[in-house]
């Protein structure tokens, strides 16, 4: 049974963020190991007001068995590093811009954009044939 299948027997609205209660009985365990899943970076928070949110989307990273957005942003940070490589970060009025080696990628929080700039360095190498 898919998680989305599982969450419309649970009586899931549609919403793209869950409870910790709902998450927890996703999971069959209890609420203890789902904070200490977002404790882990493991999976996002969304906060409002005095309550916490699990996003859908970072529940299905971790049970597709996908490398979080948070280690694949820092994994990409530590390599443009080695590379000698200064990465440039800027807010715009749609969200994030980084900047590094000549390219830039865009996105609605620090995250997506440093993604994106990984895609588009990617890119790059894959059209020249060759390193970065």
């Amino acid at each position: 049974m898919s998680l989305r299948e599982r969450l419309k027997e649970l009586g899931w609205d549609g919403k793209a963020l869950l409870t910790p209660n709902q998450v927890a009985a996703l999971l069959e365990v209890g609420r203890p190991a789902v904070e200490d899943l977002t404790r882990r970076g493991l999976l996002r928070v969304v906060r409002m007001g005095k309550k916490s949110y699990i996003t859908l989307a970072s529940l299905e990273e971790l049970l597709e068995g996908a490398v979080p957005r948070r280690r694949a942003v820092w994994l990409t940070l530590r390599l443009l590093e080695r590379l000698g490589a200064r990465v440039e970060l800027a807010t715009h009025p749609g969200g994030y811009t980084a900047r590094a080696l000549g390219e830039e990628g865009r996105g609605l929080t620090p995250e997506e954009a440093v993604l994106a700039l990984a895609d588009r360095l990617a890119g790059e190498v894959e059209r020249e044939g060759g390193d970065l």
